[in-house]
């Protein structure tokens, strides 16, 4: 669906929210040590508020 209304392949949909993943787990690992839930949702949100409005646009 994504792809269709950017008009890309359903493949680079998918490679694209995987390499996000990726950097997202990355982050999350780095600083686990803070241990702080609002720090992962922060960065959670404003990471996912970035993809969606890449896909959009």
């Amino acid at each position: 669906e994504i792809a269709d209304h950017l008009g890309i392949s359903v493949h680079t949909v998918h490679e694209y929210i995987t390499s996000s993943l990726h950097i997202i787990r990355r982050y999350l690992i780095k600083y686990r040590e803070m241990k702080s839930d609002v720090l992962s949702f922060f960065i959670l949100f404003l990471l996912s508020s970035s993809i969606l409005s890449t896909l959009t646009s």
